[in-house]
């Protein structure tokens, strides 16, 4: 697998483009076809054989695990699909979901620092109940290829028992009956890991190759953008290609402020500040509906498909509006 890399930076890059107007002619509106998300992830966790020693290739790993406290806290994996670009195979199930993109560079980070951990042999004796293995909270699995594929065909489990006194951690391996010392800093770094920091600050990421039309709405305003054999159409007008793919990146151009405060959303039933649906050309995808909600004086509540887990600028959203209303 060749590594690919996408950053903000690249989005940011783009022009944007001003607009006025909303849609004149009639139109109805058309129904969203949402699927749920599923993750290969899970069956490898299940049914991929052990890989009892750790000898970690960083361009090898497929997926990566982190329990702590007996809960998943952040699971990404590399799941292709026809429909995307392989910059955006990587999928985020934990905390968030596949419309998160993650920061690819960070993840590959991520990958160089546990290639170069090495655990060395605990020499004392000492059984895995003494060790604080014999019932564990904290785990990491790791998916990996033998043969540089994009499947994986094992898993490295690694559970991590208490501190050994010198500010290292007990630590084993499924599969193994050795106990190992596991470097305090990589469980730090690995228990303490912050999800956010390994997201692109966009809500989702819609390849306009994948979409057929979009529905942009404030209200009971409506402004649509479709392609197809008719080419390219805004506002009911045909435009050019270039106009028309220039529109389209702006839509993508609210970025993530931070994350949702715990425990808080928006009711759906609230008016959104501003709605934006993407219908895909197959039946095979699901559609994309971003919504943007008031949340306080400088903030609005980003919504992809149900799911609320960020804020965005409350300036930038107005600003996206009125290019449009």
């Amino acid at each position: 697998m060749k590594r690919r890399i996408i950053s903000a930076a690249v989005l940011m890059g783009f022009a944007c483009l001003g607009l006025a107007g909303c849609q004149s002619d009639e139109y109805t509106r058309q129904e969203l076809n949402i699927t749920e998300d599923t993750y290969e992830i899970t069956a490898w966790k299940e049914e991929l054989p052990d890989q009892t020693d750790y000898s970690i290739n960083a361009d090898y790993i497929r997926g990566i695990s982190i329990e702590d406290n007996g809960q998943e806290v952040f699971t990404v994996s590399y799941e292709p699909q026809d429909y995307k670009e392989a910059y955006d195979y990587w999928e985020v199930s934990v905390p968030y979901d596949s419309s998160v993109t993650p920061n690819t560079e960070e993840l590959y980070n991520l990958f160089e620092n546990l290639a170069a951990i090495r655990l060395t042999e605990d020499t004392s004796g000492i059984t895995f109940d003494e060790a604080g293995l014999t019932d564990t909270a904290r785990k990491v699995c790791l998916a990996l290829t033998s043969d540089g594929s994009d499947a994986p065909d094992s898993m490295l489990r690694l559970s991590v028992g208490s501190e050994d006194g010198s500010g290292n951690y007990y630590a084993s391996l499924a599969g193994s009956d050795q106990v190992f010392i596991f470097p305090g800093s990589a469980v730090d770094a690995l228990f303490g890991i912050n999800p956010f920091e390994y997201i692109l600050k966009i809500p989702v990421l819609v390849d306009t190759k994948t979409v057929s039309s979009i529905e942009i709405s404030q209200g009971d305003k409506l402004y649509t953008m479709s392609v197809g054999d008719q080419g390219y159409v805004m506002d009911g007008h045909e435009v050019e290609e270039d106009e028309y793919n220039e529109t389209y990146v702006k839509l993508l151009d609210v970025f993530i402020k931070e994350e949702l405060p715990e425990e808080e959303s928006v009711s759906e039933d609230t008016q959104p500040l501003l709605d934006i649906r993407f219908f895909r050309n197959t039946d095979d995808v699901s559609d994309v509906e971003i919504s943007y909600y008031p949340y306080d004086d400088e903030s609005a509540v980003i919504s992809v498909n149900g799911a609320q887990y960020f804020l965005a600028n409350l300036e930038d959203v107005e600003n996206l509006a009125d290019e449009f209303f």
